[in-house]
């Protein structure tokens, strides 16, 4: 594959005998077509290609709830390429199983791609179908402002979907060390485990904090 710059054949597509010519973000790429196709299947390729499909089956689960969340890609990157490079060594293990599917499949992945450092984050309780959760104030970056927002997303560890909750900043309540958020919760939510991500997400989307999937024992019944 190379990248050509070049006025003569900007914005060109198409093919021309064993060249391929595409433009993508403002770049013609010409990709030479396989004369020899060949399909290796070491162990490692193997393991290599599992994972890549366990991340793009996890992408498809939760890509559309989470995508916010990569604010840092790189110069032609997207969320989708950014969330397979930061996740495809999670999906590597055996216990994901795409067939049989569990939410608590995905804890240790959905890491977001910033330069955030992540909340900590505290469970106080549920009531009235809203988790209330805590957060450090050392751990909100300091720079926070009323319009950004707190975003979570949750699930059944034992389900098959996800969900998600924002809270405002300014609409925070201070307790002690902590900052107190108010999600409410997808109506009849019941789980007596709950597999949840949290980060800090700035008004004008250009920055998020760290985070990542982990299941926590709550009974929301």
């Amino acid at each position: 594959m190379a990248i050509i710059k070049s006025v003569l054949i900007s914005g060109a597509k198409g093919s021309l005998g064993n060249i391929t010519l595409t433009t993508h973000k403002g770049r013609v790429v010409a990709k030479e077509k396989a004369t020899i196709v060949k399909n290796p299947k070491t162990a490692k390729q193997t393991e290599q290609r599992k994972a890549l499909s366990n991340a793009v089956f996890a992408w498809k689960k939760v890509g559309h709830l989470i995508k916010s969340g990569y604010t840092v890609t790189s110069k032609y990157g997207n969320p989708y390429s950014e969330f397979i490079r930061q996740n495809i060594e999670h999906y590597k293990g055996s216990e994901f199983d795409q067939e049989h599917f569990k939410n608590r499949m995905l804890e240790g992945g959905g890491k977001t791609n910033t330069k955030g450092k992540p909340l900590f984050i505290d469970i106080v309780d549920f009531a009235s179908g809203t988790l209330n959760i805590g957060f450090s104030k050392t751990s909100m970056q300091g720079n926070t402002k009323d319009n950004d927002k707190i975003v979570l997303l949750y699930g059944d560890a034992d389900g098959t979907e996800m969900y998600r909750s924002e809270v405002l900043v300014k609409n925070l309540e201070s307790s002690g060390s902590r900052k107190l958020a108010h999600f409410t919760l997808k109506d009849n939510f019941t789980a007596s485990e709950i597999i949840m991500g949290a980060w800090l997400e700035s008004a004008d989307g250009k920055f998020t904090t760290y985070s990542d999937f982990f299941v926590n024992t709550i009974n929301i019944l």
